[in-house]
């Protein structure tokens, strides 16, 4: 559960940054800084957010039935 909690808390930091950016909150200097910015706000952040919530329930799936088989071998 702690990866997938790093993971959300990466993916929501790129938006969040991202979207201070584009708001212009935060300035950058470069034209090449704002290829960045939009590929971490548009692409990279949501995908680490997506892989954050998947691997929570992967992990939550995975503890409830190793629970369940574990009970039922005892």
């Amino acid at each position: 559960m702690g990866v997938s909690a790093l993971l959300l808390l990466h993916g929501v930091d790129f938006v969040i940054q991202g979207v201070l950016t584009e708001t212009g909150i935060i300035s950058i200097p470069t034209l090449t800084a704002w290829t960045a910015v939009h590929w971490q706000t548009f692409v990279w952040g949501p995908w680490f957010v997506l892989g954050g919530i998947a691997f929570c329930v992967a992990s939550w799936n995975y503890q409830r039935r190793a629970s369940t088989w574990r009970a039922e071998t005892t």
